[in-house]
């Protein structure tokens, strides 16, 4: 059975008030690393970044969450900073874990593949 998050009881994170539920933005969480694939976080920001008032909903919040305080160095060389760490990934109500491609995984912590 297919459930929309407005029809859920409880929220990912445990929430169970459905007045909040109603009116909160649900937050998404993307965690980012070295080697991070940056189509792929672009695939997650396009759809979840972005604020979309044609709809005539709330959109989402979205927080780009990175595994360490310097700047994330993608597998393309580009590099990305953000306010946003792992600690804020409980905020989430869905979590986004973009694949760590085998050759890139040099260096990235086990909890993160």
């Amino acid at each position: 059975m297919l459930l929309f998050c407005n029809e859920w009881t409880t929220s990912a994170s445990g929430r169970k008030d459905k007045e909040h539920q109603k009116t909160a933005m649900p937050t998404i969480a993307v965690i980012v690393y070295d080697a991070v694939n940056p189509f792929e976080l672009g695939v997650a920001t396009e759809v979840f970044g972005f604020e979309r008032p044609e709809l005539g909903v709330q959109w989402y919040r979205f927080l780009i969450c990175a595994d360490q305080s310097r700047p994330v160095r993608t597998s393309a060389g580009i590099f990305l900073t953000t306010p946003y760490s792992l600690e804020h990934v409980d905020e989430a109500d869905t979590i986004i874990k973009v694949v760590i491609a085998a050759r890139n995984r040099r260096g990235i912590t086990p909890a993160l593949i």
